[in-house]
């Protein structure tokens, strides 16, 4: 991770967005702390820049979600899944009320965007951990 790229990607779009721009520099500087902070790079979509009023805050997205997930917890890969109506779901849940196991059986055919009713991911680890769920 290069701060002083992130920072200068990050600059790049901040000043060509008008909007951006007319955001208070303590909210910008504070929103540009907080990317380096975490790691992030708006280049990668790791993070996006979002004006509040005359404010400017930092927004993780899910490419800076996973990212972390594989930086700072030594996932593997992150997977998600998108249940439809028809498919066949059931969770099976730990003495702990996690989800210990997951059984998701999907129809090619009910693969539509109008019937979306769920979606769930699952972290995987490669270090003899359960995956996450």
């Amino acid at each position: 991770y290069s701060p002083s790229n992130a920072m200068k990607q990050a600059w790049l779009q901040i000043s060509q967005d008008n909007k951006l721009m007319s955001c208070n520099d303590t909210s910008k500087a504070n929103a540009l702390l907080d990317m380096v902070t975490q790691g992030l790079n708006p280049a990668k979509n790791q993070c996006y820049f979002i004006p509040y009023g005359n404010k400017m805050q930092l927004q993780r997205s899910y490419h800076g979600n996973v990212m972390m997930l594989k930086r700072d917890a030594g996932a593997q890969d992150v997977v998600a899944q998108v249940i439809y109506k028809g498919d066949t779901f059931k969770q099976e849940m730990g003495e702990t009320g996690r989800i210990k196991a997951i059984k998701h059986e999907q129809d090619f055919f009910n693969i539509d965007k109008e019937n979306i009713i769920g979606a769930y991911c699952t972290i995987v680890f490669n270090d003899g951990r359960d995956n996450y769920i």
